[in-house]
């Protein structure tokens, strides 16, 4: 159905009642347990501006209205098609009802539209902090970009198979228990067991442990995954057999062993992102001298302390170049300092994010203020409508 407010002509805007949509209406539309992934979720101050003549009527869109205005920023247009363009950029989106995403998707259009005509139309780009920033994103995503391509799936997985050779083959149970508060309850349960119940029944009407209702199932786990009072005796069982009653800071547990093995090594697709990362890491140093060697960096005077008569040579000017080239991103020693130099990254952008969401915050308070004063004149307005 279509409800449309008063007519306006094509470029007036409706700022309050009919766009301040509360978030938690919006987002109570949504599955349970669905992430609706936003670009501008950490940074974006979401701003409602859409056209009142061209509100959208969500069920039944037909690709002919692609080209529908459905809110402006500054007088420019924000059309239908870019709002879809998001689903296709999100996989998951596409299985959800569009007339359930759309409020969010739209709120997050206009919001970067805002956002870059906001930047546009400041100085925050000749912030040194900002600047700095912005150069070790873009040092790290060229970093990156050359590492993949130099990097295939097959040299990894080479470097996987020469990592599994030394995998320890640890030993591994798969094993049942049911947890009780004192020895007591213990030994009444290994009483019944002993004269045939049921474990898993036992353990789903007994077992005080919130995941014993699948039948006290611990699955498979190596001897290092649990505390020592614990695994202790219940590594020396035998497939098959009960253990006595084990007291741990828990309680006391009724152990059964179902099953033993040897741990296999992790699949390639587990470790490969891994692999990916660690060998980036130690691949940095190499991707930096290239840059060096491919712009003939050298340095002149390569200390204060000291000066040489005797001219430099390319094999020097390399090495120093790689050690104190002032503009691009000095070489790490070790693997170490390059894994510091990342975790210093990630606590540049972690804090970014940080101070975003409160300013997402203050800016969703402001919606809400918005919302509740516009509340009262839009349900006298749409009254008679209903």
């Amino acid at each position: 159905m279509v409800q449309k407010s008063k007519k306006v002509t094509e470029e007036a805007v409706v700022e309050k009642a009919e766009n301040a949509t509360c978030e938690c209406c919006a987002k109570s539309k949504l599955k349970k347990g669905t992430v609706l992934v936003s670009a501008l979720a950490a940074s974006a101050i979401a701003i409602w501006v859409v056209a009142a003549n061209n509100w959208i009527r969500l069920p039944g869109l037909s690709a002919t209205d692609e080209s529908k205005v459905i809110a402006t920023v500054d007088g420019d247009p924000v059309y239908l098609s870019e709002v879809e363009g998001l689903v296709s950029q999100v996989p998951q989106l596409a299985e959800l009802p569009f007339e359930d995403i759309y409020p969010q998707l739209v709120k997050d259009v206009v919001a970067e539209k805002v956002l870059k005509k906001a930047v546009e139309s400041s100085d925050v780009e000749n912030n040194p902090a900002v600047q700095q920033r912005i150069n070790a994103i873009l040092f790290e995503a060229y970093l990156v970009d050359k590492f993949t391509k130099t990097v295939s799936d097959d040299d990894l997985k080479s470097i996987y198979l020469e990592q599994i050779k030394n995998f320890p083959r640890q030993d591994e149970i798969r094993a049942r228990h049911i947890l009780v508060k004192t020895e007591k309850e213990a030994k009444d349960i290994l009483v019944q067991l002993k004269a045939g119940a049921d474990f898993k029944m036992l353990a789903n009407t007994k077992s005080l442990d919130a995941g014993s209702n699948n039948g006290g199932d611990l699955g498979y786990f190596r001897k290092d995954m649990m505390i020592p009072a614990f695994t202790e005796p219940v590594f020396a069982l035998k497939t098959g057999q009960l253990s006595a009653p084990i007291k741990t800071s828990f309680g006391w547990h009724v152990v059964l062993v179902e099953d033993r093995r040897l741990a296999a090594p992790p699949a390639f697709e587990e470790m490969k992102e891994f692999l990916r990362k660690q060998v980036f890491q130690q691949k940095v140093p190499e991707l930096i001298a290239d840059e060096h060697t491919r712009f003939a960096a050298k340095v002149l005077v390569p200390s204060l302390q000291e000066n040489k008569d005797e001219p430099v040579t390319a094999e020097e000017s390399s090495d120093m170049a790689l050690e104190e080239a002032p503009e691009v991103v000095a070489e790490p020693e070790t693997v170490e300092d390059v894994q510091e130099a990342v975790k210093a990254v990630v606590a540049d952008v972690e804090d970014a994010a940080k101070k975003a969401e409160a300013v997402k915050e203050v800016a969703q308070e402001e919606v809400k203020t918005q919302t509740e004063q516009a509340a009262e004149p839009q349900k006298v307005e749409e009254k008679p409508a209903q």
